[in-house]
């Protein structure tokens, strides 16, 4: 029988079942709606599970757990693996402050020169998603950041590619030297597909066990 849960708090899961649930939204809401605050936080986890997807091209980690925020302001997701190399399962997290950088604003430094210019912790990550395919350009960016008293442990700049429907490029800016890795959100979707949906953790920090949530049912909002 499934469970139904409205409940983000402790709640981690896979990016595949994020990704999915964001489709569901869209169909459901319309794009335009989708893209509107109240439904900021399903959008901001379905970006966070796509930069699961890039960063795990780059670490090869097997598995990745999205949690979206709610006991606090900030950060607005965390990205979660589990440790096991000390023979037990040590969750380990990468806290995403997350902003979109979108049609009606014509300058992305702008934007980082913002979020810089705030009081946030040194263990943050700023991802920037390009939402309006304005083209990026590196090395102004990197010159620009260099000038900057970046708050933020990294930045990332994550955006589509003109190339297919599912291709991605997700630039690492803070600090260098910059990473890039180009994905294919299919392909992620694809290795991560024996991932289960939903993990909630019994403690915090090495005390977490793998506790499959079983068929757990987390309505649209």
């Amino acid at each position: 029988m499934l469970k139904p849960t409205m409940e983000y708090t402790n709640l981690l899961m896979s990016p595949n079942f994020v990704v999915r649930r964001f489709r569901s939204i869209v169909r459901k809401y319309g794009s335009a709606e989708a893209m509107k605050g109240r439904l900021k936080q399903e959008r901001e986890a379905c970006i966070a599970a796509i930069w699961a997807y890039g960063i795990q091209n780059i670490t090869g980690i097997d598995e990745y757990w999205i949690e979206v925020v709610t006991d606090d302001q900030t950060p607005d997701c965390k990205v979660v693996f589990l440790d096991t190399s000390a023979g037990y399962n040590h969750r380990k997290m990468m806290n995403l402050e997350i902003v979109e950088w979108e049609l009606h604003r014509e300058n992305m430094l702008e934007i980082i020169e913002q979020k810089c210019g705030k009081a946030y912790p040194s263990y943050f990550f700023l991802v920037v998603f390009v939402r309006n395919d304005k083209e990026t350009l590196v090395e102004d960016i990197l010159q620009r950041i260099r000038n900057l008293a970046v708050p933020f442990a990294e930045i990332w700049i994550l955006g589509r590619l003109p190339i297919s429907i599912g291709s991605y490029r997700l630039f690492m800016a803070h600090p260098e030297p910059a990473k890039v890795v180009d994905f294919d959100l299919f392909d992620g979707y694809r290795k991560n597909l024996n991932q289960i949906d939903f993990l909630q953790p019994e403690g915090r920090g090495k005390d977490l066990e793998r506790t499959d949530r079983g068929l757990l049912y987390l309505p649209i909002p």
